[in-house]
């Protein structure tokens, strides 16, 4: 079994052994929604007075129908609250209530596998363990890495680039993805491990894998808590407790080995041959109807034949005759199931638990005295006025005030924010990464250039002196070409790291402002080379007898252009979110500068009321750079007969390049680069 240590504070040093950790919830109440006018509640309850516990070295699983709250619930055991709602009721560890920040104790397992495509498996725990195991020696985060991906059996694809189902990038299966998810929290050593919806989308098979690896998990003292739509039989054979939720409810918390007994009390016999978690969610999506007068019985037609031999009396048979009767038949599942009775009979003899003879492992059921069969039942109104519900509730009184665990105790909240430089470090050695590896923004991008290049070569080659026209046209050409091509390709490629960034920035993993610098210092190379080639080619293919100081000075306006267009795209990223809206909202911020640039109008001929556009043209103040670098006397005499009349007809300055043109692009694209980091850190703090 994997040694991963000690259970760690989040990001920090080591916390204080401890030999278990007991997670308790009570009264556990979220709402969302507003409120009227005259006070009336226009809110609704997600949640509703939900208690429950989990052991350490147990694996429990939430499970429900469709909406019954599964996913509410386990956020809000993790601290992940939505913006808007209300949370009412506690979370305890070790019988402490430590608010809503819960994440030193914590690893939450997301439904949705986000990870960077580019990367290989190996270097996605390395990242990890880099940012969040600084306490550790470098060769100790290697050993813990090597030890994850043989304990994940991920070892074949441990230098495979994780890919992408959706790109068509091939690379990790999706069984092979979840349990790269699942490495990426346990190698932090956390004692409390939640996911939510681990098996979704996979196949039986690659399920009960999955859960096999939980369930490995728990058994190295940690608490284990996921969600679970409709698990197979065998895959249900792995939980050690369930707890059934019901429109927000509690419809049933225990030993899974419990629950037919409890079911078969309030009227619903699981069949035999059946498996127990499709009979449970039958009958709690089909109670949760709107308006459905089905009774136990009826529900039960839909699985059971009672004409043909089984009737009440047959369903109630003792335990001892059922187990018997399985044992006949060699069911598997029956089996495992009585020997974890064993176990849990034994578990009843230890000094924390003796004091429950009637605990939810051992509990008697018999059908409640109100309840006759062909009445409608709710099972959630059954489960609160069962003895199961009360020994549940002394359970987690008893964990809730129990003083001695053997010395146990949670250790504070101490979030030690990784350093700095090492934070930049590994973040700049990851954005390498994607930058070289992500078609959009290599190979890709660099044939973009060379071709367009290419293109207005041929189309203005080698244009006279007193081609003024075309000179100008060439000039406002390649400002135009440059600034769009960053700000596509950056819009194509930004808003899909943006769902990750929100995940790992709520996780601690670094802040807003460590990801967006170092975003930026990555993207400033290619920002400055690829302009660079495209004016080499541009220029001396189209300018006779061109000068090297003038091309010095186109190269550096035009790479402002680039610039200019990184810090648009950025801006827009953040605003849209997603692709589509920034490519929609894009044309509405650019269109504009194009239009008053001082190509198609004179900047003198602007009108009043609309020249601010044009004073916050970045566009602009490029392409005024561009004509009076190789019309004006930079770096030498003018290439073209009148180019000072040239500049005097566009109504542009010929001092202007450094005096207001430079200045003004730096501090416009300042000024989207801080609009956007505001966005950003707004949208992540305030999930908005």
């Amino acid at each position: 079994m994997l040694d991963i240590g000690p259970f760690t504070c989040f990001g920090g040093k080591p916390s204080e052994n401890y030999s278990s950790v007991e997670l308790t919830w009570e009264g556990l109440t979220l709402s969302v929604g507003g409120i009227l006018e005259r006070g009336i509640s226009t809110r609704k309850k997600l949640l509703d007075n939900v208690s429950g516990y989990c052991r350490s070295s147990s694996m429990l699983a939430i499970m429900g129908s469709s909406g019954s709250g599964k996913s509410t619930l386990l956020n809000s055991l993790s601290g992940n609250v939505p913006q808007g709602a209300v949370l009412d009721g506690d979370v305890c560890i070790n019988g402490q209530n430590l608010g809503v920040d819960r994440s030193n104790l914590i690893s939450y397992v997301q439904q949705e596998d986000l990870f960077i495509d580019n990367l290989t498996t190996r270097e996605t725990l390395e990242f990890q363990a880099n940012m969040k195991l600084r306490h550790l020696s470098p060769q100790e985060r290697r050993k813990r890495v090597d030890e994850m991906i043989e304990y994940g059996k991920l070892t074949k694809v441990a230098n495979t680039i994780i890919g992408s189902p959706i790109s068509g990038n091939r690379g990790l299966s999706g069984g092979e993805r979840k349990r790269l998810s699942l490495c990426m929290e346990v190698i932090l050593g956390k004692p409390l491990i939640f996911a939510d919806e681990p098996t979704s989308g996979l196949d039986a098979s690659m399920a009960e894998s999955i859960c096999l690896f939980l369930k490995q998990l728990a058994a190295s003292k940690r608490n284990v808590v996921v969600t679970i739509h409709q698990p197979s039989s065998d895959v249900f054979s792995l939980f050690d407790n369930i707890l059934l939720l019901h429109n927000g409810q509690t419809a049933y918390l225990g030993s899974r080995t419990n629950a037919p007994a409890f079911f078969r009390s309030v009227g619903y016999i699981c069949p035999r041959d059946f498996n127990p978690a499709d009979f449970y969610i039958k009958v709690l999506a089909k109670d949760i109807m709107p308006g459905s007068n089905d009774t136990p019985t009826e529900k039960m037609e839909t699985n059971v034949d009672l004409e043909h031999g089984i009737n009440e009396e047959e369903c109630l048979l003792s335990k001892a005759e059922a187990n018997d009767a399985e044992d006949k038949d060699g069911n598997k599942e029956k089996q495992f199931e009585r020997q974890s009775e064993e176990s849990e009979a034994g578990d009843a003899k230890k000094p924390e638990t003796k004091k429950f003879l009637a605990s939810p492992t051992s509990v008697t059921f018999t059908p409640h005295d109100t309840i006759k069969f062909g009445e409608h039942v709710n099972i959630a109104e059954a489960y609160e006025k069962s003895q199961l519900k009360a020994s549940a509730d002394e359970m987690i009184d008893y964990l809730k005030n129990c003083i001695d665990f053997d010395g146990m105790r949670v250790p504070a909240v101490t979030k030690i924010r990784t350093q700095i430089i090492s934070e930049f470090r590994n973040l700049i050695w990851r954005n390498s990464k994607i930058l070289i590896r992500n078609p959009t923004l290599g190979y890709l991008r660099v044939l973009q250039h060379l071709f367009l290049a290419a293109l207005c070569s041929m189309a203005f080659f080698q244009i006279d002196h007193d081609q003024e026209r075309d000179a100008t046209g060439i000039l406002f050409l390649m400002v135009m070409v440059l600034s769009l091509l960053a700000v596509f390709n950056n819009i194509q490629v930004m808003p899909q790291e943006l769902p990750l960034f929100l995940r790992e920035y709520r996780s601690g993993t670094y802040t807003v402002a460590s990801w967006y610098i170092c975003k930026l210092i990555v993207e400033i190379p290619a920002s400055i080379v690829l302009p660079f080639f495209f004016n080499v080619i541009v220029y001396f293919a189209v300018f006779q007898d061109p000068q090297p100081a003038k091309f010095v000075h186109v190269w550096i306006t035009t790479t402002l252009a680039s610039i200019s267009g990184s810090a648009t795209a950025c801006f827009v990223s953040v605003v849209g979110w997603d692709s589509m809206k920034a490519l929609a909202i894009a044309p509405a911020i650019y269109a504009p500068q194009f239009i008053f640039s001082g190509q198609f109008i004179l900047i003198k001929n602007t009108k009043a009321f609309i020249r601010i556009v044009q004073i916050l043209s970045m566009v602009r103040y490029v392409y005024e750079g561009a004509i009076v670098s190789y019309f004006g006397d930079y770096g030498g005499k003018t290439n073209a007969k009148n180019g000072k009349a040239t500049i005097s007809l566009l109504t542009m300055e010929e001092d202007a390049l450094w005096g207001k043109d430079i200045p003004a692009l730096g501090g416009i694209a300042l000024v989207y680069h801080f609009l956007a980091f505001i966005i950003l850190f707004l949208r992540a703090r305030h999930n908005v």
